[in-house]
């Protein structure tokens, strides 16, 4: 800044003290965010201090480069009171001002008296300010957040926000009414919503704000929109039509606020995919290639205030896919939901119910076991982690030992793949998951007569039956298999896009795929071999996991993809249950 500063003192009236500063054109230059914007005064600046105390400014036109905000008058009279008008544009870029939240901002909100304003111009102000649709008037005292009296008016404006890759875009003509009395009150105006499309989707917000200082304290704000897509990397996105209603009060009270937030949030396209591949993760730093997650930012945590938050809001839809690698597999699920959401943003509750589409697929990925479910419903009254399961699912096993019984035929790594098998080989095991999760009870039953429950618990997790096996167990044992070891598994496999979980395997390529959340801890060991050499690649790969203190799950590839011997090259895939038997 540049200019000079007169200060007059009458010597036979001293209390009649004056004082003037000056700043010529091009005299101020003020800049932000790293002088990435920079603001030049294009009027002579003059601030006086008049001798009955007023103090007078005048001439302030800052020019960004593309607009200007023009401001004059009476910035306190000797009573402290304020009277200034201001009009022109007021850049967006301002809100980059919230780094943690926005990431960039273009356009600009326009100040529009909207001809409102009738008074006769104050001291410091030319009568060219009441041009066009004139100036907004800016009252209150220096001791006070001043009160405003106008229109804002939105011009085309973009807003990025840190990790959601879609822009937030408004029309230009969307109004807000600036009213000043005891509080200042800010609403939307009724014909002029506020208009703008997220990424392909659009939306229209309304309602009416109390302002405490600069804060908003208390209003209503209204929020409806089409084909909005909600993105958190890594983990899920929803395509919504939302209708939603937000109240609040207390909001400029630290400790104080009270949020409300109704409505309906129709869901029209979406999925979740999660992915704990921990084992990709780690293998990548041996093969020199970095995997990269990306994980979405808290609402809470962008937005403190909202955990407290009260909900009421209805989730509809016909139409949420659950696609993700999860415990000892992957699910391709098709759900329909009629669900209620209560409780708060931070501790939410789910009630209603969910429907899986028949037809939804769930793979075991240890020894390729798909199936395909053929009913389901979660019934939540409340806690989302404890929906009462009702799930009947089947799958085809392919088993040689099935051929006196009439059976369905199908390979056990593809129900769809016949592998040659004739219909006497394989058999249909249908399982049903029932109760409130976690405590839910599971029923097998086939369609070969011979076949015990303990024989299907082996088919589904081994591909054999016991006694193939050769391993011979009492009843106890049996009992404690199919109520702790396999309920725990084969639920968590059906209800694993819900939960956190482990997911191992060992593919029949030899790959080795390990999902695991980090309580598994030292219950879970695996091992790769690869051997290559005179004309011979050969690998193995297998997983030992302890399912309890005595029961434990091995499973193992070996392959020759080179061989100087044709005979050789293949692979060969095992999984076992084992027990051990204490001998004291």
């Amino acid at each position: 800044m540049t200019g000079h500063i007169e200060l007059s003192v009458p010597l036979d009236t001293p209390e009649r003290l004056t004082l003037q500063m000056v700043s010529p054109p091009q005299g101020l230059r003020v800049g932000f965010f790293n002088r990435e914007v920079v603001f030049t005064n294009q009027g002579r600046l003059v601030l006086d201090i008049l001798p009955n105390g007023t103090i007078v400014l005048s001439g302030v036109s800052l020019w960004d480069g593309q607009k200007t905000f023009e401001l004059c008058g009476i910035v306190a009279n000797p009573d402290g009171k304020m009277k200034l008008l201001a009009k022109g544009a007021i850049g967006a870029y301002g809100l980059r001002a919230f780094k943690d939240l926005v990431s960039s901002a273009e356009g600009y909100v326009y100040l529009d008296g909207a001809g409102l304003y009738l008074e006769g111009v104050p001291q410091g102000c030319s009568s060219s300010i009441l041009e066009g649709k004139g100036p907004i008037e800016i009252t209150g005292s220096l001791d006070s957040f001043p009160l405003v009296n106008g229109v804002l008016r939105f011009g085309t404006i973009n807003v990025g926000l840190r990790r959601m890759a879609d822009i937030i875009s408004f029309q230009s003509g969307g109004r807000i009414i600036l009213t000043a009395g005891k509080r200042q009150r800010a609403k939307i105006d009724p014909d002029n919503w506020i208009r703008g499309t997220f990424g392909d989707g659009a939306f229209s917000i309304f309602g009416e704000v109390s302002l405490k200082g600069l804060l908003p304290n208390k209003g209503e704000i209204g929020l409806t929109g089409s084909g909005i897509r909600l993105t958190s990397p890594g983990e899920f996105y929803v395509v919504a039509n939302p209708n939603l209603n937000v109240k609040f009060a207390g909001m400029a009270d630290s400790g104080m606020s009270d949020v409300l937030i109704t409505g309906q949030l129709a869901v029209i396209d979406g999925a979740y995919h999660k992915n704990f591949d921990v084992m990709k993760k780690a293998f990548s730093g041996f093969t020199g290639r970095r995997v990269a997650a990306r994980t979405g930012r808290s609402l809470v945590a962008a937005v403190p205030w909202l955990e407290t938050a009260r909900l009421d809001v209805g989730v509809t839809g016909s139409k949420f896919g659950v696609r993700s690698k999860v415990i000892v597999g992957s699910t391709d699920l098709e759900l329909g939901m009629d669900l209620r959401l209560k409780g708060t943003i931070l501790n939410p509750e789910l009630w209603n119910r969910v429907e899986i589409v028949p037809g939804g697929k769930v793979t075991y990925d240890v020894v390729r076991r798909q199936f395909e479910v053929t009913r389901g419903t979660l019934d939540f009254s409340g806690p989302i982690m404890e929906p009462i399961v009702d799930v009947t699912a089947r799958t085809r096993v392919e088993y040689s030992g099935a051929s006196t019984d009439t059976l369905v035929a199908a390979s056990r790594f593809t129900p769809d793949d016949f592998g040659g098998m004739g219909g006497d080989d394989a058999v249909l095991i249908t399982l049903n998951v029932s109760g409130r999760y976690p405590d839910v009870d599971i029923e097998l039953s086939s369609n070969s007569k011979s076949l015990t429950q303990t024989d299907l618990q082996y088919l589904l997790l081994t591909g054999s039956t016991q006694s193939d096996s050769g391993l011979q167990m009492e009843g106890s044992f049996n009992v404690g298999l199919l109520t702790e070891d396999v309920t725990n598994l084969l639920t968590n496999v059906l209800l694993g896009s819900f939960v956190d979980a482990i997911n191992f395997g060992v593919t029949p390529t030899g790959g080795v795929n390990v999902d695991v959340m980090a309580h598994m801890g030292s219950r879970l060991k695996f091992d790769t071999k690869v051997l290559q050499g005179q004309g011979t690649s050969r690998f193995s790969a297998g997983f030992h996991v302890r399912l309890t203190d005595r029961l434990s799950l091995q499973g193992k590839v070996r392959g020759v993809e080179q061989s100087m011997d044709p005979d050789e090259i293949g692979q060969t895939y095992e999984t076992k249950l084992r027990y051990r038997i204490p001998i004291d």
